[in-house]
């Protein structure tokens, strides 16, 4: 039986493995995404020159859109303005591109193939896992013992 995967940053992640998340513990480089982010004082952050859009994704920024407020990002259910005046995912959401951030689990939802956990449903605007699934990860659900 083959593993499925998702793409988290630049790796390939194995459906039964954790991928690594920016704030994360760290005790060297290879430990974060060794494309963008580094081990910075024991967490994973992003590289200098790259901005993080979500908890697992640092994007070069100069490819990131500016902000002075929610509305200038393309999407105001998905992105925020952060402080540093960049349109980067709201909490609950995930960074598909520099222009795109989709809802995980408990992230804003109309319609169910918007929310990435595999095996994930929209409900009442928020996305959560199937009838027979947990959630084991924001983005993943897995069936219920």
């Amino acid at each position: 039986m083959r593993i499925p995967s998702f793409f988290i940053s630049s790796k390939l992640i194995p459906m039964d493995m954790c991928a690594p998340i920016l704030g994360g513990y760290c005790k060297r480089d290879l430990d974060c995404d060794s494309q963008t982010m580094e081990c910075v004082a024991n967490k994973c952050q992003c590289k200098p020159n790259f901005t993080e859009m979500s908890t697992n994704l640092c994007i070069e920024t100069i490819n990131v859109y500016s902000c002075r407020e929610p509305s200038e990002c393309s999407d105001s259910w998905h992105f925020t303005c952060s402080p540093h005046g960049n349109c980067v995912c709201q909490t609950n959401n995930t960074a598909i591109s520099h222009a795109t951030c989709l809802p995980t689990l408990g992230g804003l939802c109309w319609k169910d193939d918007q929310c990435m956990a595999t095996k994930s449903i929209c409900v009442d605007y928020r996305c959560a896992c199937r009838e027979g699934h947990i959630p084991v990860a924001d983005n993943f659900c897995g069936i219920a013992d």
